[in-house]
């Protein structure tokens, strides 16, 4: 049976400018459907054909993948070298979201191994660094908005949603940050959609409009993310929990479990969901009526409530001006 390897649109189009490629479709968990060949005269086209479907991902076979190895850790390196000597938060978001691309193209494939572990260490570090040159969460808004990127505009406005708030929780230290972070940058790793990863209740519109597998996807996309993170020592328990959690809303409106009861969230997923939301309500917002403060506020109607209400005292302090 072949094996296929998935790899962002972003990345495809400068692979492809290096060496052809079979592209392909994933239809099904095993039934993949050619849509580009390696002798096709315009893949870029494709590309972009797939890209304003929604997509954000396409796959290749294991081999290709493979032989792509070389070039994606290249990227990596080249990155971690450049970010350091970027000034001003848009260099900085762009170097940082670019190297993000590239470990993750590494970790859907691989998961977190041996052959990955240090790249997302990296990644990693290069975050907390990046999040210290930014001066606050509205200038970080006001780029957000003029990216058309969900998924790495969730991840990255998430992490930094959640590690605002740790500065005021007696409970955090430097280990938990790194796995808030980790598990914010790769919670959709799992999702080939932007409009999937929107999705953040079973009652929503988008959602029954999806066809059955699709469906299956979004539900079962935390779990699936949280296997894939599962490294020991490295991720602990706390990544795989937050992963899981963080579409879990209050009032049992969230999945995979559509829980009722918050009483058997820890702490640290109460407060990864409600970052994780926020992020997600801050970036389907529309920029000319976006009120940051009240966003903030609304929270309230969501959070304030259970084992949620004591970390969204956290997230007034940390955040109403």
């Amino acid at each position: 049976m072949e094996s296929y390897c998935k790899l962002s649109i972003l990345k495809l189009k400068i692979f492809l400018s290096k060496r052809p490629l079979d592209l392909y479709v994933r239809l099904s968990e095993s039934k993949y459907v050619k849509v580009a060949s390696k002798d096709t005269p315009n893949p870029i086209d494709t590309l972009d054909d797939y890209s304003k479907k929604g997509l954000n991902s396409l796959y290749v076979k294991l081999e290709d993948f493979n032989n792509l190895m070389v070039d994606i850790e290249s990227n990596i390196n080249n990155s971690l070298e450049k970010i350091d000597e970027y000034s001003g938060i848009n260099q900085q978001y762009d170097g940082l979201a670019d190297l993000l691309e590239d470990t993750k193209s590494l970790v859907v494939n691989l998961g977190i191994s041996e052959l990955t572990v240090q790249h997302v260490d990296n990644l990693i570090q290069k975050t907390i660094y990046s999040f210290s040159k930014w001066d606050s969460i509205e200038t970080l808004t006001e780029l957000l908005f003029k990216k058309n990127e969900y998924i790495k505009s969730h991840a990255l406005l998430c992490s930094f949603i959640a590690t605002s708030v740790l500065k005021n929780v007696d409970w955090s230290s430097e280990s938990i940050k790194r796995k808030v972070i980790m598990a914010s940058l790769f919670q959709n790793i799992c999702l080939d959609r932007e409009d999937h990863a929107k999705i953040y209740s079973r009652d929503e519109d988008a959602f029954n409009r999806l066809d059955t597998y699709e469906k299956d996807r979004v539900l079962i996309h935390p779990q699936k993310a949280a296997k894939l993170l599962d490294y020991g020592e490295f991720t602990g328990f706390e990544v795989a929990a937050m992963v899981k959690s963080h579409h879990e809303l209050p009032g049992g409106v969230g999945f995979p479990r559509g829980q009722q009861d918050s009483s058997n969230l820890s702490p640290l997923e109460t407060l990864f969901i409600m970052s994780a939301y926020f992020a997600h309500r801050v970036l389907i917002s529309d920029p000319k009526k976006f009120d940051f403060n009240r966003e903030v506020q609304d929270l309230n109607e969501v959070f304030y409530e259970g084992q949620f209400k004591k970390n969204f005292e956290y997230f007034l302090k940390t955040f109403r001006t």
